[in-house]
């Protein structure tokens, strides 16, 4: 690394100094005061209230509602609350009272808000509620969530505003992969700290609000600035650094659809069986992916490039071993296992 470059480096702040500091709460909370949660979730919002959110159904002429459990309007999963206070929809009137007598509710003490689409009508109940009735755990997970939130904001424009005045391509991508390393490192560290049961599990909060909950969210804004960082400047990015797993999410699902095809085709063809086998292992890296495991840009970028070049390529109703070689020849495929396919078929031909 250039001598410049390295002062640069060590006059700037640590890029998770925040993080490391609220983990530090999270695995040792009595350094930090309840009144501090308090004041600090005061000043995030002017209002406090409870949301109850209640989904009518009409079925077979019978209406039918459920009632989920109230989230405070500070949680990162919270719906969004717009237009002003309205009187209940003519046709589900009658339940209201219903529904606040279940939730142990006056109704002078509540807003409601009405949405409907579709054929489905959700009722919101907001009930105020102070800062300080919240319990111990929801109101330290609200502040890791908030803390985290902004220090992102500060973290994303400190980011633009240094590369901006890096001169060269080579400090951009050291600068880049720097901070892609210290993100990619705490991201492994507090995935083996959760040890999420699925991928799905590190994106769901328990109604506890725990030490864990506070871990997953502490992921999840991670994450995010490895997507921040992977967005803005794709061009610079360390391809050998671990895929967030968010990334892969989004263009999976934009390939679903080519790789079930692809998978159920290819099991069905008669091709050579080493031939198989390796068309099929690109596929079944990206269908069998999770958390757990990683996969870099590199690594996800070529099996998502090798099926939809080969679903663009190949003939469904006959399948043939040409296509598929021709199909790995296209992605510079190198490896030994192809070159002794290749050598059995063409000593069979």
């Amino acid at each position: 690394m250039i001598p410049a470059l390295l002062t640069l480096f060590m006059k700037q702040k640590y890029i998770l100094e925040t993080y490391d500091q609220i983990l530090k709460e999270i695995k040792n909370p009595k350094i930090v005061f309840d009144n501090d949660f308090v004041a600090f979730l005061e000043n995030c919002s002017a209002e406090s209230y409870l949301i109850y959110k209640v989904d009518f159904v009409k079925q077979n002429g019978e209406t039918k509602y459920t009632i989920k459990k109230p989230i405070h309007n500070l949680h990162p999963k919270a719906t969004e609350i717009n237009g002003k206070q309205c009187e209940p929809t003519s046709e589900f009137e009658e339940y209201i009272s219903e529904v606040f007598e279940k939730l142990e509710i006056n109704h002078l003490d509540a807003n409601l808000r009405w949405c409907s689409k579709n054929d489905s009508n959700t009722l919101y109940i907001l009930q105020e509620i102070e800062i300080s009735n919240l319990s111990n755990e929801l109101r330290f997970f609200l502040y890791c969530y908030h803390s985290l939130k902004n220090e992102n904001d500060k973290i994303k424009k400190i980011n633009k505003a240094t590369i901006f005045n890096l001169k060269s391509k080579e400090r951009v991508e050291q600068y880049i992969h720097k901070k892609q390393y210290a993100l990619e490192n705490l991201a492994n560290k507090l995935i083996k700290d959760i040890n999420p049961i699925n991928s799905s599990d590190i994106y769901r909060f328990s109604s506890n609000y725990d030490k864990i909950d506070c871990l997953k969210i502490t992921y999840i804004y991670l994450e995010k600035l490895l997507r921040f960082v992977e967005k803005e400047f794709k061009n610079y990015l360390n391809v050998n650094i671990q895929i967030p797993y968010r990334s892969i999410l989004v263009k999976e699902f934009e390939i679903t659809d080519k790789l079930k095809e692809l998978k159920s085709r290819l099991l069905g063809s008669n091709i050579n069986d080493q031939l198989l086998k390796l068309a099929y292992e690109p596929l079944l890296k990206i269908a069998t992916i999770n958390i757990q495991e990683k996969l870099t840009y590199y690594d996800f970028n070529y099996c998502s490039d090798f099926i939809l070049i080969l679903h663009h390529q190949i003939d469904f109703e006959n399948i043939t071993e040409e296509a598929i070689k021709d199909c790995l020849f296209d992605l510079n495929f190198n490896s030994l296992q192809f070159s002794i396919a290749l050598l059995w078929i063409f000593q069979r031909n």
